[in-house]
C-alpha cells in the first residue's frame, strides 16, 4: 500500500560504519525531548486526563521528526541501507522505553502531589485544633508568619526567632488565665507592651496587680 511505501521511504537511511551508532544518538535525541517537555507533561497531567491513544501518537511524532532531522542533518556517516523492519524495531524500542519513563515520571508526580495533600490536610486540621483568638480584638485570630506573631486588629509582636508557635501562644494564655483565676475573679486584660526595644503580650489586672507574660 501507499501508506506502507511512504513510511518505508521515510526510513530509508544507511547503516551507520560505527554499527548500532545511530541508534544510541536517536535514543538519546528522542530522551532529550521528552526531558525537555517534562514540565509540560506534570502539567498536562494535572489538568486534563490523559488520552493514551492521544500520547503514543504523540510520542510517535516526535520520534519520527528526530528520524527525520538525522536524515537531513547527516550527522552519521551512512554507509549502505539498512532494513525498514530494523528501523521499526529500534523505534518500537525506543518507543517502549520512553512510555516508561513517562509512566515513572507521572506516577513520582502522583505520590509527590499525593504527599503535598497530606501535609496541607495535617496542616489545616492542626491549625483548626491551634486556633487562638486574639485576647486585644477578641474577634480575629492570631497568626504566626516568619517569626512575627499578628493580628488583622494591628497586633505585630516579634518572636525573635524562638520558634515560638501557636500552639505555645494557646498554651501560655491558658496558664495565664488559669494562673490569675486561681488568686483572684476579676476580669483581668490584655495588652501590647514595647520596653527596651521588645515587645510582648501581656496579661495584667488592676484588681490584684497580677502580670504575665504571654510571649
Amino acid at each position: 500500500p501507499d501508506s506502507v511505501a511512504k513510511r518505508k521511504a521515510m526510513y530509508k537511511v544507511g547503516s551507520p560504519a560505527s554499527g548500532g551508532a545511530w541508534k544510541e544518538t536517536y535514543k538519546r535525541r528522542c530522551a532529550e525531548r521528552f526531558h525537555k517537555s517534562r514540565s509540560k507533561l506534570l502539567d498536562k497531567y494535572r489538568n486534563i486526563v490523559i488520552d493514551e491513544t492521544t500520547e503514543e501518537d504523540s510520542l510517535e511524532t516526535v520520534m519520527n521528526q528526530e528520524l527525520q532531522k538525522m536524515q537531513e542533518e547527516c550527522l552519521t556517516p551512512f554507509t549502505g541501507p539498512i532494513t525498514f523492519e530494523d528501523v521499526v524495531k529500534t523505534m518500537e524500542e525506543i518507543k517502549q522505553e520512553l512510555l516508561e519513563w513517562e509512566a515513572e515520571l507521572i506516577f513520582q508526580s502522583e505520590n509527590q502531589q499525593m504527599k503535598i495533600e497530606v501535609e496541607n490536610h495535617e496542616a489545616i486540621i492542626e491549625n483548626g485544633e491551634n486556633q487562638v483568638i486574639c485576647p486585644i480584638c477578641c474577634v480575629n485570630h492570631l497568626e504566626v508568619q516568619i517569626n512575627h506573631l499578628k493580628c488583622r486588629c494591628g497586633v505585630n509582636i516579634n518572636l525573635r526567632q524562638d520558634a515560638i508557635t501557636l500552639s505555645h501562644v494557646k498554651q501560655s494564655l491558658e496558664e495565664g488565665v488559669t494562673s490569675h483565676f486561681n488568686n483572684c475573679h476579676c476580669k483581668p486584660s490584655f495588652k501590647v507592651k514595647t520596653k527596651f526595644l521588645q515587645t510582648n503580650l501581656i496579661l495584667t489586672c488592676l484588681a490584684c496587680d497580677f502580670m504575665y507574660i504571654v510571649v
